[in-house]
């Protein structure tokens, strides 16, 4: 949000009830199967607002937040990356992967945005 690469006329969202169709909600989760994410989207899209959710898609579990947005990212990041002593995985980078689909995002609209004349 107070970063030089922020995306135009972006704020934290306190309030769905301000949301219009106009606006686009960026809604992060660990997991694909988190319901209380899926209710919050559920909720962003009754007001008419676009929501993108981003969140790893588990196979066996129901797709509850792919099920409520209109767009998913699939960050296919569902176990941890380094296996210890007991084989269990460890190293979970999920705000390194958060940040790269940001900056995906970001760049893309961004080029979407020129191509239309908007200046930065």
């Amino acid at each position: 949000m107070y970063g030089s690469e922020k995306l135009p006329s972006s704020a934290i969202l306190h309030d769905h009830a301000t949301l219009t169709e106009n606006d686009c909600v960026i809604l992060f989760s660990r997991f694909n199967d988190d319901k209380l994410a899926a209710e919050h989207a559920e909720k962003f899209k009754a007001t008419g607002a676009q929501v993108v959710g981003i969140s790893a898609t588990k196979k066996e579990t129901d797709p509850l937040l792919e099920q409520s947005v209109h767009f998913h990212i699939n960050t296919g990041l569902t176990s941890g990356l380094v296996p210890n002593d007991d084989g269990k995985r460890i190293g979970y980078p999920s705000l390194l992967t958060s940040l790269y689909i940001y900056h995906a995002l970001y760049l893309t609209t961004r080029e979407i945005l020129e191509e239309h004349g908007y200046e930065f």
